[in-house]
């Protein structure tokens, strides 16, 4: 995390370009697991 914060003080475009890409990542794998629910395969 203090390498993060770190990083952000130098360059705050880069910093938030990881975290988006972190978030689509996340949003990514809600949605594949979603569809795997719909069609049965995994029961969460």
């Amino acid at each position: 995390m203090y390498f993060l914060r770190n990083l952000s003080i130098q360059s705050p475009t880069y910093t938030k370009a990881i975290i988006y890409s972190m978030n689509i990542i996340k949003n990514a794998q809600l949605f594949f697991l979603q569809i795997l629910r719909q069609l049965g395969l995994i029961y969460i």
